[in-house]
């Protein structure tokens, strides 16, 4: 149950950054830097910045929440698309 928080966490920064009224470079910029915070966050959450191998447990956290980002923001690309085309119907 540990490993669903740095994915929540993701989908939120998914959703924070594709809603952003920013574009280009700095859209790209707050993604990255939202899932390296989310992943840090999470692994604070689940205590394990105290192990000795807390880089690693940041990092595949951060992984984690770019995979939640990601899905998130490809499933309002598709899904998105998709009403925008049945309301022109």
């Amino acid at each position: 149950m540990k490993e669903l928080l740095p994915i929540a966490l993701g989908v939120l920064v998914g959703a924070g950054v594709a809603h952003a009224g920013i574009a280009g470079r700095a859209k790209l910029l707050l993604f990255v830097a939202g899932c390296l915070a989310a992943g840090a966050l999470a692994s604070l959450i689940n205590g394990e910045l105290a192990s000795s191998v807390w880089a690693l447990f940041v990092s595949f956290d951060a992984l984690q929440a770019w995979l939640g980002a990601a899905v998130y923001v490809a499933a309002l690309r598709v899904f998105g698309r998709k009403s925008l085309e049945e309301q022109r119907r």
